[in-house]
């Protein structure tokens, strides 16, 4: 074989590795040694699809593993749920992380603008072209060695084609994005922020798909309690607020209003405590109003979209805005895509 460059070694231990069996069409399950556990996760979520609606449909298989030093957790890094146990709320949770994420790749430039760097370490659209070009020309080189037996390699053949098709994608990914760079890249950074940014508007997403699946506003508060009760683990609690607090909010508690409330200081330092408002206002979209579940979650992933784009290009600074006008932000957005759906 032709000498390869040191990624292209590292490509090759990857592409070894055994592939896994797929039980339900839109996921791949790896480390699963209870198919009783595959198969209620592999019923659950396309009875969540169901639910969610066009709006959330991907072609993106979903990597499900058998972690049990985890209950249930989405890796944002990775596009994978880790699963210890099964929970169907966690579950629901989890799966709506993935959902708005395919969501906001889907729909947001900016969103898929930071994602890709992100992905690729940080640098820059440059010298990711470069890599990825690199990446392209050794996973060829590869394909053309080991197609020399195909049989014999199959494995390595059928794992080789897959990522060759994702760098070729991520490649089609950069031209599609770099226009984006001159808003964005000013206001990069390290872009470590902008996963802080986004992470309570994700909270507040899988929250309500979970409250809406499971059939109760109350929910997500009683599997956090449960959880901390049967894990032992303790929240990181803000100074100034307690555990209490935090299990009380994540409840979609009814009539909550800008007037009524008080918000504290220590709400803006965690992910689920920052949109006690919104929480009220969603369920008053569903009891009150009485719109579909799936448009008030498209509408709200359409309006975190929108929020994300005001974040990324510098003109939302979470680190500085009141929760008060966060939330009355979010809720503006939302009712400006029920009015556009209304008029569509």
């Amino acid at each position: 074989m032709a000498a390869r460059s040191p990624f292209a070694r590292i490509l090759l231990i990857l592409l070894m590795t055994a592939m896994s069996e797929s039980s339900w069409a839109g996921a791949e399950f790896y480390f699963f040694t209870d198919q009783g556990l595959v198969d209620s996760i592999s019923q659950h979520l396309p009875r969540v699809d169901q639910q969610v609606g066009p709006a959330f449909r991907t072609n993106q298989v979903l990597d499900i593993g058998f972690d049990p030093d985890r209950n249930v957790e989405f890796d944002f890094r990775k596009k994978a749920i880790f699963v210890g146990s099964l929970n169907l709320p966690s579950l629901t949770h989890e799966y709506g992380h993935f959902l708005l994420d395919q969501y906001l790749l889907r729909h947001s430039l900016d969103w898929r603008y930071v994602w890709l760097r992100l992905k690729h370490f940080k640098v820059d659209l440059a010298t990711i072209s470069t890599q990825l070009k690199q990446k392209q020309a050794d996973i060829e080189d590869a394909l053309a060695d080991f197609g020399k037996e195909p049989e014999k390699n199959r494995d390595i053949l059928i794992r080789a084609r897959r990522t060759l098709d994702q760098t070729l994608a991520d490649l089609a990914e950069l031209s599609v994005v770099t226009p984006m760079d001159e808003e964005i890249a000013p206001h990069f950074g390290s872009g470590n922020h902008f996963f802080s940014a986004i992470a309570p508007y994700h909270e507040l997403f899988s929250d309500f798909l979970g409250a809406l699946v499971m059939g109760s506003w109350s929910i997500m508060e009683e599997t956090s309690r449960k959880l901390r009760i049967e894990k032992g683990d303790r929240l990181q609690v803000p100074e100034g607020g307690t555990e209490e607090e935090i299990f009380k909010n994540r409840t979609f508690h009814k009539n909550l209003k800008f007037d009524n409330y008080s918000f504290q200081e220590w709400q803006s330092e965690n992910d689920y405590t920052q949109f006690p408002i919104v929480r009220s206002y969603l369920r008053s979209l569903i009891e009150e109003r009485q719109i579909p579940h799936s448009l008030v979650l498209e509408v709200l992933a359409g309006a975190i979209g929108d929020e994300f784009r005001e974040i990324a290009q510098g003109r939302m600074d979470v680190e500085i805005i009141g929760l008060k006008e966060k939330n009355q932000s979010l809720i503006d957005r939302i009712e400006r895509r029920l009015g556009q759906s209304a008029k569509d």
